[in-house]
């Protein structure tokens, strides 16, 4: 299935996703190397600290990155899980662009396929170095937050997409593997994935072989967002308590 075709039947199902992969309509197109520029992320950063009315600049360049990698990944992560296609997630092989004329919002359109799951996932994580490596030198943040925040970003939407069409153990596949090919693009250690299930109101473990029930990946990453006081934190925060983030996710889950 080409890229286009994998895309259209993702947005069938998930129709959220238009805007991200919506190239025609685009404000801006760029490169890599013009979205690394201290003018764009200063941008980018000063939409994200209106947005959200967060006057620290790391905290506002952190949520500002968690919705970079939602916007240019999480289409493409649920065609693979959707369809037979691996869409490659490397900029230079698609269009990237901006969405708005406030700098915050972008998106991804991919015009190539990848040979596997690693390879699309090394290939976006070869693109986003510079970007990380530019917002540490503009914020002070250490990397290691950063590359946690792509690496649920590849995860989370393919969990999703599994959740979504009953395809759970491709999805648990797809996100592995994800995670293991951006693992190879950069030499900071990305926190290992965590799934559980949540079966008759519970959160369990998934025996191994089995087609799980609705599946939740454990979140290692925090987007900041709590620190706006127009937010609270996300359901599957690792920074709530257990016993609370337990019991939204389940709630979260029943009214799915």
């Amino acid at each position: 299935m080409s890229v286009d075709a994998a895309l259209a039947q993702v947005l069938r199902t998930i129709p959220r996703y238009e805007p991200c992969v919506d190239s025609e309509r685009a404000y801006e197109v760029l490169t890599t190397s013009q979205l690394c520029t201290p003018e764009t992320l200063g941008k980018a950063f000063h939409a994200s600290q209106d947005l959200f009315d967060m006057p620290d600049t790391g905290h506002a360049a952190q949520v500002w990155l968690f919705s970079l990698i939602g916007s240019v990944a999480s289409p493409s992560v649920a065609a693979m899980v959707l369809t037979d296609s691996i869409p490659d997630l490397g900029w230079g092989s698609g269009q990237l662009f901006s969405r708005d004329d406030q700098g915050y919002w972008f998106g991804f359109r991919p015009h190539a396929l990848a040979d596997d799951y690693e390879t699309s996932a090394h290939n976006m994580g070869i693109s986003l170095a510079p970007v990380i490596e530019s917002i540490c030198t503009l914020t002070g943040i250490r990397p290691a937050p950063l590359w946690a925040v792509a690496a649920d970003g590849l995860i989370q939407p393919a969990i999703g997409a599994g959740n979504e069409d009953f395809e759970q153990l491709k999805a648990l596949d797809v996100a592995t593997r994800l995670h293991a090919g951006l693992q190879q693009a950069t030499s900071i250690k990305l926190p290992a994935p965590r799934f559980d299930q949540i079966v008759d109101g519970e959160i369990v473990p998934i025996a191994a072989g089995e087609e799980p029930d609705y599946v939740i990946a454990h979140r290692a990453s925090c987007c900041m967002i709590y620190h706006s006081p127009s937010a609270e934190f996300c359901t599957s925060c690792p920074r709530q308590p257990k016993e609370k983030r337990y019991a939204g996710l389940i709630a979260a889950a029943e009214m799915y």
